[in-house]
């Protein structure tokens, strides 16, 4: 069986980043015009950690797992493809301004409003991922975890017999 190939695609917050860019200019010109205020300076400085922190979503589905990683990677969830029971297109809304939060299921990662892919596992959990590529990541993790499947059950030959 020829290797599929692994999917990665990264998708940048681009309301955030804009955001927090605009945020991060006027708490600037606040500072400078004021002399040098700590509450504006602390607001300045939280500006830029949470530019630096939130400006993406990076995506990727390899013969093992489905990762994905906020910002630098301070916030990453991956699923094993072995252990994906479902995984199916669905919409998400803006996710309250956050890029990343826990929902009662499981964790929504979404850059903006619109189709994500919806990934249940064996035992229950659920990962949403907010991509402008949902049908092409959709697809992926199918392709991959078949392949996982069938290399997992090339490797148990017992599993064939029963």
């Amino acid at each position: 069986m020829n290797e599929p190939a692994p999917y990665r695609h990264t998708q940048t917050a681009t309301l955030l980043l804009l955001g927090a860019g605009a945020l991060l200019v006027i708490f600037t010109a606040v500072l400078v015009s004021t002399g040098g205020n700590t509450l504006i300076f602390a607001g300045t400085l939280l500006a830029a950690v949470a530019l630096l922190m939130n400006h993406s979503i990076a995506v990727s589905v390899d013969f093992n797992e489905v990762e994905v990683r906020v910002g630098n990677g301070w916030l990453r969830r991956s699923v094993r493809l072995t252990e994906v029971a479902n995984a199916r297109i669905v919409e998400v809304g803006a996710n309250g301004g956050l890029i990343a939060r826990r929902s009662q299921r499981g964790w929504v990662f979404a850059a903006r409003a619109g189709s994500a892919v919806q990934v249940e596992t064996r035992a229950g959990d659920v990962l949403v991922i907010g991509s402008d590529e949902s049908q092409v990541l959709l697809a992926a993790i199918e392709r991959l975890r078949a392949f996982a499947l069938d290399s997992m059950d090339s490797e148990n030959p017992a599993a064939e017999q029963q």
